[in-house]
């Protein structure tokens, strides 16, 4: 049914900790609301709840765990959340699992981890953090680190943890992180659904294209800029940076158009945009929150200003400039202002 699958999307999207049913009915009501939300968030809830713990049974299988915790499944249909995490116990190394109101549960492992893991889960979506700069959701990951041993050092916690990976759709990290370890300077590759960069001491892996093209996105990953080119000449240059736990940050955007230039910049009594690197147009997202600020300075003519109302106005401004019929509806407001 497309409004449950629509609904489990945003659940994997949004980042709200407690997935009550009543928050999953106002999801529904969203998408449908001539529909039966309570039946319909029922269902979605239900999936959502079976999705996370097939991921958590593939890391009891990982971490050598015959009997987890009973309440896990209860935790998750009630709503809230379950935590994990690889730690130093009194006896070597444990597993640990715990979850608002319940008992910490603890479990010795056979031998160390090679780097941390720590996991989130909830119904519908389950966040890991692994040898401290891989982060990965289901059918997710993204890695950005300036030292090759961290590329290395996650590529052992994925193997060492394979069941799990696997139940996370994640089956063909291991190998596309063994082939970003053996890139060359400069070099950008594909591999399956991941895309591998390497640019001057930075290696970057991420699940999916971060922007339109291979060679903007290893730009703007490894770099932490881009010049993208639109029709009609327009251009669009980003300035971003890399916060902690691997959050992009946007720090300048400038638009040029046939001698226009428009710059908008983060206020120093603001946060700048950022977006998680794992959403499905974290760069996009970011440019809207930037667009929605005041420009720091530039060139207002009638066209860059019809230029600036129109991709305040669009879902995804880096997309609306490829519609032929938006530079028709943008010629016609430069008119309308001038």
């Amino acid at each position: 049914m497309e409004v449950i699958a629509k609904a489990l999307q945003i659940l994997d999207e949004d980042t709200v900790h407690r997935r009550t049913l009543d928050w999953v009915r106002e999801v529904v009501q969203k998408i449908a609301p001539e529909e039966d939300d309570e039946a319909i968030a029922r269902r979605v809830l239900q999936k959502a709840t079976g999705e996370t713990m097939r991921a958590l049974e593939g890391l009891w299988e990982a971490f050598g765990i015959s009997s987890p915790p009973s309440w896990v499944e209860k935790v998750l249909r009630a709503g809230s959340w379950v935590m994990a995490k690889v730690c130093k116990g009194e006896e070597g190394p444990e597993a640990v699992i715990w979850a608002p109101g319940e008992t910490r549960a603890h479990f010795p492992l056979p031998s160390p981890m090679p780097g941390n893991f720590q996991l989130a889960a909830y119904a519908g979506r389950t966040d890991v953090e692994a040898a401290s700069e891989l982060f990965a959701r289901r059918g997710r990951a993204f890695l950005r680190t300036q030292s090759l041993e961290k590329v290395k050092e996650a590529t052992k916690v994925v193997k060492g943890l394979r069941p799990f990976f696997e139940a996370m759709n994640l089956a063909d990290l291991e190998g596309a992180l063994e082939v970003l370890a053996g890139l060359r300077d400069g070099e950008a590759r594909v591999e399956g659904p991941h895309v591998l960069l390497r640019e001057k001491g930075v290696w970057a892996l991420r699940t999916g294209l971060a922007l339109g093209d291979l060679s903007s996105t290893k730009d703007f990953l490894t770099r932490g800029r881009a010049v993208l080119s639109y029709p009609h000449g327009v251009e669009i240059a980003l300035k971003g940076h890399f916060w902690w736990k691997g959050k992009l940050g946007l720090e300048e955007l400038v638009i040029r158009w046939q001698g226009d230039v428009v710059h908008f910049w983060r206020p120093a009594d603001r946060p700048e945009p950022h977006a998680d690197p794992l959403a499905k147009d974290p760069v996009g997202k970011m440019v809207r929150q930037m667009l929605e600020r005041a420009p720091r300075q530039g060139t207002f003519s009638p066209r860059m200003k019809a230029l600036v109302e129109g991709l305040r106005g669009g879902e995804n401004p880096l997309e609306v400039l490829k519609d032929p019929g938006f530079f028709k509806r943008l010629y016609l407001r430069a008119l309308s202002l001038s």
